[in-house]
Parts: structure tokens; C-alpha cells; sequence
């Protein structure tokens, strides 16, 4: 009979070192937040929503100018509800913002010469097969009262 004891210390060190990593593996997983967070560089997603942002702002500045330039400052907010009002929009993001101005839910805020619109509650989906995706712009829009 053979008697290599030599042999055996590979075998060890093989399984402290699986022993090792497992150790390891259950502690970042146990320590670790129970949330996952996924970062989308999809140019698809991501052009979308601001394409739509823009589109948002752009109607928003539009009917704001119209607003300051017929009644000035004075009681804009409800100008701007009922200006905007007016408009007819096939989108549902542009839908769902047209409600959410008509139910007041914006912020107009002047100091000094500018007039700033705020708006943080419209939501825009997207979707690519089985992923779903959630946006909430920031949309704000600045109006010099100056000229």
C-alpha cells in the first residue's frame, strides 16, 4: 500500500477555499440591500423620455407666453389652467398632463422678473418586451417678466 500524505494538501486548501468565497457570498448577500436597482443605457429609453420631456416643456412655454403676453403676471395660474385647457393632445403623457394642470396640480413661483412653472407628478411609461420602465421628469419652465 501507498501512503502519500503530500497529495492531501491540495484537497484541503481547495475546500477552505470554496468555504472561503461561500462564507463571503452569504455575507455580501445577507448585508446587502433587498432592493435591485437596474441602470438602463438603452439610448431607446432614455432619447424617449427626454423627447417627451421637451415636447411637455415646449407646450407648456408656448401657452405660458401666450398667458404673460396677453394678461401679464396677474392670476397666471388660473390663465394658464384654462389656456392650456384649450389644447387637444393624442398622447397619453400630454393627456395626463393637460389633467394635471387642469387640477391645479403645479407650482407657479415669481421672483424678481421670472416666473417659474414646476411640475413633478407626470409619469411616462415605456416598455420593451418584458421590462417595464417608470419615468417622473422635473419638468420647469422659466419666463422672463422683464420683457
Amino acid at each position: 500500500m501507498l501512503k502519500n500524505k503530500s497529495g492531501a494538501m491540495e484537497i484541503v486548501l481547495l475546500v477552505l477555499l470554496v468555504v472561503l468565497v461561500t462564507s463571503a457570498s452569504l455575507f455580501i448577500f445577507i448585508t446587502s440591500d433587498r432592493k435591485a436597482e437596474a441602470k438602463i443605457y438603452d439610448a431607446r429609453f432614455i432619447e424617449g423620455f427626454y423627447q417627451k420631456q421637451e415636447l411637455a416643456e415646449f407646450y407648456i412655454k408656448q401657452v405660458g407666453e401666450d398667458v404673460i403676453e396677453k394678461n401679464g403676471a396677474s392670476n397666471f395660474k388660473e390663465n394658464f389652467k384654462t389656456e392650456f385647457g384649450e389644447y387637444n393632445f393624442e398622447e397619453d403623457y400630454l393627456i395626463e398632463l393637460k389633467e394635471i394642470i387642469s387640477e391645479g396640480r403645479f407650482n407657479v413661483l415669481v421672483e424678481e422678473d421670472v416666473l417659474e412653472i414646476t411640475i413633478n407628478q407626470l409619469e411616462m411609461k415605456n416598455s420593451f418586451e418584458k421590462i417595464q420602465v417608470e419615468y417622473t421628469p422635473e419638468i420647469s419652465v422659466k419666463f422672463d417678466l422683464k420683457n
